[in-house]
């Protein structure tokens, strides 16, 4: 994902000494699926869904 560095136009800075992460979290919720053609027909499903917080 994203483009690649081109370094006529991305300036580079400092290299990055250590990454760390933290709040990691994976669960799996309910959620509400309201149809676009019928929005008051609606159902439950369950999505997963995960959650970290990088520090660079």
């Amino acid at each position: 994902f994203g483009e690649e560095i081109d370094q006529s136009r991305h300036k580079l800075g400092n290299d990055v000494k250590a990454i760390t992460y933290h709040n990691f979290s994976v669960k799996e919720e309910e959620i509400e699926e309201r149809s676009k053609t019928t929005p008051k027909n609606k159902k439950l499903s369950k999505k997963w869904v995960a959650r970290v917080v990088l520090d660079v």
